[in-house]
């Protein structure tokens, strides 16, 4: 075990164990989540139909780089098909001098 400096111990034995230092600060910002949220549009019986359903959303979709969209085969020997949707969540501007 490594050795500690002295002084350093003694400060520590001083402060009531309230105050000793943490190694977590409590963050202001809500976590963020490690991997992408998937929303669920549809569901349906053919792969026809769910590639024009997808190609509809990504036609209609206002910015089509923010948007992502995918057709999963789930169900009873993956006999449907979901249609999911992921938006990219928005960044956020930096400010700079004099703004």
């Amino acid at each position: 075990m490594p050795k500690r400096n002295k002084q350093l111990n003694k400060q520590l034995r001083r402060q009531p164990k309230s105050e000793q230092p943490k190694s977590e600060q409590p963050k202001s910002e809500p976590a963020k989540p490690k991997h992408k949220i998937w929303k669920r549009i549809a569901v349906c019986d053919t792969y026809d139909d769910a590639t024009v359903l997808k190609t509809k959303i990504l036609c209609e979709a206002p910015n089509v780089a923010d948007l992502e969209v995918k057709i999963k085969r789930f169900g009873d020997d993956g006999s449907q098909f979901q249609v999911k949707v992921w938006l990219a969540p928005l960044k956020k501007q930096k400010r700079g001098r004099g703004e």
